[in-house]
């Protein structure tokens, strides 16, 4: 999970870029619109990673307090 965050400034930092991209080279709209649908795929994938991570997180913790319990 802290790997995860930690890379979240870093995904977060590329699609910023990507979005300056965007607006200073709006006139090459065919190259534009694939850098959009580009920075929405990474936005995306990145997002799914993130909340598979918190899950994990969310499972491994009932693992262990549950087992804590048992014990």
């Amino acid at each position: 999970q802290q790997d995860v965050e930690c890379h979240s400034k870093v995904v977060s930092a590329v699609l910023k870029l990507c979005e300056r991209l965007h607006k200073d080279d709006e006139s090459v709209t065919s190259l534009s619109e694939e850098l959009q649908i580009t920075a929405l795929n990474l936005e995306r994938r990145w997002h799914s990673i993130w909340l598979q991570s918190l899950e994990w997180q969310c499972r491994l913790e009932e693992a262990v307090s549950s087992r804590t319990v048992s014990d």
